[in-house]
């Protein structure tokens, strides 16, 4: 996104002027595609003891404070 055209200001909020359905549906199935391969990465690089919930590995992660 930061390397493209803004399409904001060309075509209006999701296309609205010149792309409407087009431009929206494109930008939900990269936004979608995107979401499942994070899902898939964040699921491939988790451990087991990582793998009880957010909640669990939080707290089991402190982050160290330099002193």
């Amino acid at each position: 996104m930061m390397l493209g055209p803004p399409m904001g200001p060309m075509v209006g909020l999701f296309g609205a002027r010149y792309a409407w359905p087009q431009l929206f549906l494109v930008t939900l199935v990269a936004h979608v595609a995107f979401g499942i391969a994070l899902g898939v990465i964040a699921q491939a690089l988790l451990k087991d003891e990582d793998r009880g919930g957010l909640l669990r590995f939080l707290q089991g992660h402190r982050i160290a404070t330099v002193s």
